[in-house]
């Protein structure tokens, strides 16, 4: 037989806040139109503190130097005989003659 049926109170009404009024859409922006990118690329030209990448630090005291070593390398002589070039050379060439 089937199990006996309890009757439920009725059940209150439910009470929703009333709904917000939507504002209207803002209005296209020239920067929202261009994408992440465009516009990330867009407010680095714009903002001066972004225009320079500052030495920061790397981590375990290491720091990004690398604007110094293009600074070192920029002014040291050009060397076309180094001594590990020389010794290649003169290896090869007792190579060839014997």
């Amino acid at each position: 037989s089937p199990p006996p049926q309890i009757p439920l109170p009725p059940l209150p009404p439910i009470l929703s806040p009333p709904l917000p009024i939507l504002s209207p859409a803002p209005h296209p922006s020239p920067i929202r139109s261009l994408g992440y990118r465009a516009s990330m690329i867009r407010l680095r030209d714009e903002a001066a503190s972004t225009s320079h990448s500052p030495e920061r630090e790397i981590g375990y005291g290491i720091t990004d130097s690398w604007d110094e070593i293009v600074e070192t390398l920029q002014g040291a002589p050009v060397s076309t005989d180094t001594k590990l070039g020389g010794y290649v050379r003169e290896y090869m060439t007792q190579m060839r003659s014997t």
